[in-house]
This record gives C-alpha cells, structure tokens and sequence, in this order.
C-alpha cells in the first residue's frame, strides 16, 4: 500500500490533451511517462525547432549573406 501511495505522488497530472491522445493506456491510473512525452511534449518541441531553425536561415541569409556565400563557392569549385 504505501508503496502504490508512493508512486503515485510521482505520476504526471494528464491534461485532456493527453488524456485524449493516449486513451486506453492507463494501467492503474498511470500513463507510461514515454507516451506522454511523446504525444504530448514531442509535437511542443518539433514545432519549436522547426521555428528556430527557419529564424536562423533567414539570419544566415540576411546577416552572413549565406546565399552570395554559396553562389561564391559553386563558382570556385564548378570552375576551380
């Protein structure tokens, strides 16, 4: 018993996102931490780095004239 108190002081409160997303995967009330981080968090985290990484190609581009940079290169070695 005190065991199964001690766990459950441990386990993740579930939005109803998550609850929505992992249906039937409760075993005794707990979801499995893996399928909450990845149904839950994992798409929070993808489409943060997919915004970073569009912010830093438009960065390179505009601050480090990355595109003038790569034209410069095919040049040299295309015609080295």
């Amino acid at each position: 018993m005190a065991t199964v108190l001690k766990y459950q002081r441990f386990c993740i409160p579930a939005c109803e996102c998550c609850r929505r997303l992992t249906g039937g995967l409760e075993v005794g009330g707990v979801r499995p931490v893996e399928v909450l981080l990845s149904r839950c968090l994992f798409p929070h985290i993808h489409a943060q780095y997919s915004r970073v990484c569009t912010r830093l190609v438009s960065t390179m581009k505009d601050q480090y004239q990355l595109i003038q940079y790569l034209h410069a290169m095919r040049v040299t070695i295309l015609h080295g």
